[in-house]
């Protein structure tokens, strides 16, 4: 009796293959915001009724009610804004009011901040930006000078 070993019919040699690709990415100028000038809202004589000081979008103040403002050092908050050319960026208030306080325990409020300026970044990476808002007097306000913070955020829409 013949016997034949076992054998494989129509198998190929192993051949390892190959590919090649590319791995990229792209390192952006941060975005970064600094302050250039604060709110003021200059020299303000209280009146007998409650009264609004409203910066407008100039920068200058509109009196309503019965208060005085005499000028003085007064304007919108500035900001410059730097990052990535063309890049569209939201401004945002970190609370919809503030308290001023002149530190003898009197406040005034100020509220309905509102930027002002383009909300794009230009083609050379860089914008200003400016805030204005409202400060509500009181009647027969206390006199002093009165001082509070607020934040700002941007943020690439």
């Amino acid at each position: 009796m013949l016997t034949i070993g076992p054998f494989v019919v129509g198998a190929a040699p192993v051949s390892a293959q190959q590919a090649s690709t590319e791995a990229s990415a792209e390192v952006q100028v941060p975005l970064t915001i600094s302050k250039t000038a604060d709110m003021r809202f200059g020299n303000i004589v209280p009146g007998t009724s409650a009264s609004i000081a409203r910066m407008v979008n100039n920068g200058s103040i509109t009196m309503m009610g019965s208060a005085t403002h005499l000028g003085g050092t007064f304007g919108q908050a500035a900001f410059q804004v730097t990052g990535p050319p063309n890049r569209w960026i939201t401004f945002n208030f970190g609370a919809p009011s503030i308290v001023l306080t002149n530190g003898a325990g009197q406040n005034m409020t100020v509220e309905r901040f509102k930027a002002f300026g383009y909300q794009r970044i230009s083609a050379q990476g860089n914008r200003q930006l400016r805030a204005s808002a409202d400060l509500l007097v009181g009647a027969n306000q206390a006199p002093g000078f009165y001082t509070g913070e607020f934040n700002v955020t941007i943020d690439f829409q």
